[in-house]
């Protein structure tokens, strides 16, 4: 044998030589031009939150190759978007003939998000390896791939879906990412009846969904498909206490403006916690009462029977049945209907029917009142016998403002059967331009928030229901049931002038 041709391979076993080594810039380059052409660049991952992130899908994925969904919540700032577009990239220089979808709220925002990981990402890419771009699309080559003396490219597409949920169909998808899915309109539809039928016939397809928290948590996000993916376990979540790589110098300069850990930003934002953004709320201040003022109330010994309700047809009819507890000056709420696509006598069998269920002695007759056409009210007089006032509308701002400082000072009391009117307030947000409260199928449009505004608004506070001589703050105390010692009686006697 020859040897004189033959290269000595020398093996590097210590760290400290292979440190060396990965510190001359052309043995660097050569390690980063090989991952490029193998599509591996998690090399340009942060070592903890987002590697762990990447294992977790790969492995997920190595196993079951499905286009199952993947949905990932992190803290902002954890770089998701940044790994999902690199997950893209690698899609596109490992497998030919790829495409690739990565769909944002609205294509300007697409862009914001990925244009910038895209420059991060490509800025050591190989000169041959480089996309071409055409509008929103990046097309790649990887010569490693070549089929028969052709190169196959794989294409990389930037939608915007909510102007358009269509937008982001086509012919096939390999790969898809809905980043801030949560802010998404048509969820269920793009994923259900776009995207689901554009994986048949793919090898190996991947969907993802991504986002921040909703602003309310009656959003599909939550609802669904967090629910859904962790069933299938593939569901991943690192809120900023678990990161090694958010430092106590990035809290600090986040809790600048949030102020303490406790605080519901720090809470959504950094602990990835499911809390409806209170700015966006219709009565921000529930939250902070819910406890105390979703309760059973002891009924008082008398009281006006009052039902208040906002009609709808298309939206829900959602009635309240309750009270004014005259001594406490606060509004009982005891139970609620809501319905929707029923016709006025069909409404009025299911109140009368609830209003025996719920004040089955009173000895008063019903207040009614509700927000409904005048053709309505008058349908409920002389066809079904029930008399309905209209509810005093005119300025809105002034019933939803009277509203929220009485739940805030406790003048409003929910039994826990409420339980639309308890989610109503628990969920019910404002849309993005604060002109309109938001429509789902959960919350239907607040009807509930509406009735009890109305209801806060029309109630009889001031009619005082107590027969003559019955209510006597000097009978209050009941000497029977009081101290055993004579001397306290006696003493409790003379105070009252007894």
């Amino acid at each position: 044998m020859n040897l004189e041709n033959t290269t000595t391979v020398k093996v590097i076993d210590r760290p400290e030589d292979l440190r060396k080594h990965l510190d001359d810039p052309m043995v660097r380059q050569a390690c980063i031009s090989d991952a490029w052409y193998r599509g591996d660049l998690s090399y340009q991952l942060r070592p903890n939150g987002q590697v762990a992130l990447y294992n977790f899908i790969k492995n997920t994925h190595t196993n079951d190759p499905t286009p199952e969904l993947f949905v990932v919540e992190t803290h902002r700032r954890f770089g998701k978007s940044y790994l999902w577009t690199l997950l893209a990239l690698e899609r596109a220089l490992s497998k030919p003939w790829q495409l690739i979808k990565y769909a944002a709220p609205t294509a300007v925002q697409c862009q914001k998000i990925v244009k910038p990981n895209l420059a991060r990402i490509l800025r050591d890419c190989p000169a041959d390896l480089k996309p071409h771009k055409a509008g929103m699309t990046w097309t790649f080559k990887n010569p490693r791939l070549k089929e028969g003396g052709a190169t196959p490219t794989s294409e990389f597409h930037l939608v915007g879906v909510n102007e358009d949920p269509d937008a982001i169909r086509g012919e096939a998808t390999d790969f898809a990412v809905l980043d801030e899915a949560g802010m998404m309109k048509r969820l269920g539809y793009i994923i259900e009846d776009v995207l689901s039928f554009q994986f048949i016939g793919r090898e190996e397809p991947m969907m993802a969904m991504i986002s921040t928290p909703p602003a309310s948590m009656d959003h599909p996000f939550i609802k669904k498909y967090i629910p859904d993916a962790m069933a299938a376990k593939r569901y991943f979540i690192m809120p900023a206490s678990n990161n090694k790589d958010f430092s106590k110098e990035d809290e600090a300069v986040v809790l600048r403006n949030c102020q303490s850990v406790d605080s519901i930003s720090w809470q959504r934002e950094a602990e990835c916690r499911h809390i409806t953004d209170t700015e966006s709320m219709i009565v921000p201040e529930y939250n902070k009462v819910k406890k105390d003022i979703v309760r059973k109330w002891q009924d008082p010994g008398f009281y006006y029977p009052e039902i208040c309700f906002d009609a709808g047809a298309k939206d829900y009819c959602h009635m309240l049945f309750g009270f004014v507890d005259f001594r406490e000056q606060t509004l009982i709420i005891k139970d609620e209907i809501w319905v929707h696509y029923k016709s006025t006598g069909q409404i009025t069998d299911l109140l009368k029917e609830k209003q025996q269920e719920v004040f089955p002695q009173n000895k008063f007759k019903s207040h009614i009142f509700a927000d409904a056409p005048l053709q309505q009210l008058i349908d409920f007089q002389i066809d079904h016998g029930i008399s309905v006032e209209p509810a005093l509308k005119h300025d809105a701002d002034v019933t939803l403002s009277s509203l929220r400082t009485a739940v805030q000072s406790g003048k409003i009391m929910i039994d826990p059967k409420c339980e639309r009117l308890i989610y109503q307030l628990e969920n019910g947000v404002w849309n993005d331009k604060r002109t309109d409260w938001v429509r789902s199928e959960e919350l239907g449009h607040c009807d509930g928030i509406s009735a009890l505004a109305y209801f806060n608004r029309c109630a009889k506070w001031r009619r005082n229901p107590y027969p003559d001589g019955y209510y006597d703050p000097r009978t209050t105390f009941d000497f029977d049931q009081g101290p055993k010692d004579n001397a306290t009686k006696q003493l409790i006697r003379n105070i009252f002038k007894r």
